[in-house]
């Protein structure tokens, strides 16, 4: 059974996911605040933390940098109540594995814990962005294969499709991550969300 800690300010909230999801998963910890989330997290060393993004003693940022490189394992799922995409999605790059709204369905919240623990990206699809645009440092064909790479896509199979060998193909990838000052590949897809060129997130693999 998957042990989970809880981190939530709000008691209401805490305690009706504690009531929703225990039986499928074992709570072995609650937190209100991001001190005592830390200090539960280290004490029961979980396997997902369900985390709300704002709380008190707590950045959501540092905390999930710091959970992530302490706990590489820990699957880290955010809620949040707001839709500010930009704040949101450099937390997958940091280390999250999911963003879930807490005005979402039950549905929804299981399909990110479901999705985290298969070491997947989820991102609940109303935070999604609808727009396509190109990062003016980006050439035409460096957009392309960003995109195909975010998507999940390998060089053996960006190299098929364009007709290009995976050498080049690992090439533009240095360039696009030297442009863009990304690190990782869960970066390039957190970056690539912002952008809405991922076309399903169940797709992306969430390792770095």
């Amino acid at each position: 059974m998957v042990r989970m800690v809880i981190a939530d300010d709000h008691t209401l909230l805490r305690s009706g996911l504690v009531r929703l999801l225990q039986g499928d998963h074992e709570i072995v910890g609650e937190a209100a605040d991001g001190e005592t989330a830390l200090s539960t997290v280290e004490r029961t060393r979980p396997d997902l933390l369900l985390l709300d993004l704002y709380m008190p003693h707590s950045d959501a940022s540092a905390m999930v940098a710091q959970l992530h490189r302490a706990y590489p394992a820990l699957c880290i799922v955010v809620m949040t109540g707001t839709t500010d995409h930009a704040g949101l999605f450099a937390l997958l790059g940091l280390g999250a594995s999911a963003i879930v709204l807490k005005s979402s369905s039950v549905s929804r919240l299981r399909e990110a814990i479901a999705r985290a623990l298969d070491h997947g990206i989820y991102v609940d699809p109303d935070l999604r962005i609808a727009t396509r645009e190109t990062p003016q440092s980006l050439t035409p064909r460096e957009s392309e294969v960003m995109e195909l790479l975010a998507n999940g896509n390998s060089y053996r199979e960006i190299g098929a499709r364009l007709h290009l060998g995976e050498r080049t193909i690992e090439t533009y990838r240095r360039r696009i991550a030297d442009k863009l000052g990304v690190r990782s590949r869960a970066e390039l897809v957190a970056y690539a969300l912002r952008l809405g060129l991922v076309q399903d997130p169940a797709d992306v693999p969430g390792s770095g």
